[in-house]
């Protein structure tokens, strides 16, 4: 009987630990930080084709930036540097749907577009405000703030429709 049992437990062949470790790492690329947070999202071109863009400066600062992109370079429009703004810390910044698949929508139809923000600072909390920004000619505008909390490792929009 104990030989019965000690043959299904055989060390496994290379082929199948080969598979074991492409399905524990090859999802690995996909994950933005260790806790799962999508921060790579940090590029959002607008309908007009000016661009803003989040750029982690240090430990604690996120650079927005507002810039039109040309043949010859690109040329910047507006930039703040953000800490502790809106009480919270500005450790990662990335673009959250507003709506349902839309990251540029105009909420109040006055002619200008807002876009949603999320903060990371590392705590223990992954549900988060979003920040709405509106984006005007030559600057981003504080709209406010989302009226619920979203999920920071899944977010999904803002408003639901």
């Amino acid at each position: 009987m104990q030989k019965k049992y000690f043959l299904g437990m055989r060390s496994p062949s290379s082929a199948s630990l080969a598979v074991s470790a492409l399905l524990v790492f090859g999802n690995a690329p996909a994950l933005a930080n260790e806790d799962g947070i999508p921060t790579e999202n940090t590029t959002l071109r607008l309908p007009d084709g000016r661009f803003v863009n989040l750029e982690r400066l240090s430990q604690h600062e996120t650079q927005m930036t507002l810039e039109k992109r040309t043949a010859r370079g690109r040329k910047i429009l507006w930039k703040r540097v953000y800490e502790q703004e809106y009480d919270r810390l500005w450790d990662e910044a990335f673009f959250v749907p507003i709506k349902p698949n839309r990251y540029i929508v105009d909420l109040d139809r006055n002619g200008t577009w807002e876009i949603g923000i999320a903060t990371y600072d590392g705590g223990n909390s992954l549900y988060r405000y979003a920040l709405i920004f509106s984006v005007k000619k030559d600057a981003l505008v504080f709209y406010g703030t989302s009226p619920k909390q979203i999920d920071l490792v899944m977010p999904t929009s803002i408003f639901p429709k």
